[in-house]
């Protein structure tokens, strides 16, 4: 499943400064078995985060995963409400029992959840080999600040 967003303030900026749709956010979700893996790219702010959050939601609703995995290395720009849609799944996924994982995050990313302190808060991944969708292999608690 992909997604694919277009910017709703086209109008504001010059046409050589206008992203392209699938510049700004592209969602990616693999959710075959009892890991689920969205891969996030592009930019996560308060006009896409939405959209991750319904994602989340629907996938956490209709599957059920044990594992949720959200692969952050292909974000851009990562700003104050990634952060509560980062936070709105953590607290989605861990009221149906789902472990939530962030597995690589971008630089700006870990940057801003350093800023804010919020780096142990999520359980964070630097392998793109762990977990994987549909494996159902690995710790299903991976060591965080990697």
């Amino acid at each position: 499943m992909s997604v694919q967003v277009s910017s709703p303030l086209p109008q504001l900026l010059a046409p050589e400064h206008r992203l392209q749709p699938d510049e700004l956010l592209t969602l990616r979700c693999d959710d075959s078995g009892p890991i689920a893996v969205i891969t996030v790219g592009g930019d996560l702010d308060i006009f896409t985060s939405h959209l991750l959050t319904e994602l989340a939601d629907g996938v956490l609703s209709d599957r059920r995963p044990l594992i949720m995995v959200l692969d952050l290395a292909a974000l851009r720009f990562f700003g104050a409400e990634g952060i509560s849609a980062l936070l709105h799944v953590r607290a989605s996924a861990a009221a149906l029992g789902t472990h939530l994982v962030l597995r690589s995050p971008s630089p700006m990313t870990r940057t801003v959840l350093a800023i804010t302190a919020m780096l142990d808060t999520f359980d964070i991944t630097a392998g793109a080999g762990w977990p994987r969708a549909g494996s159902g292999r690995g710790h299903p608690y991976p060591a965080t600040g990697a």
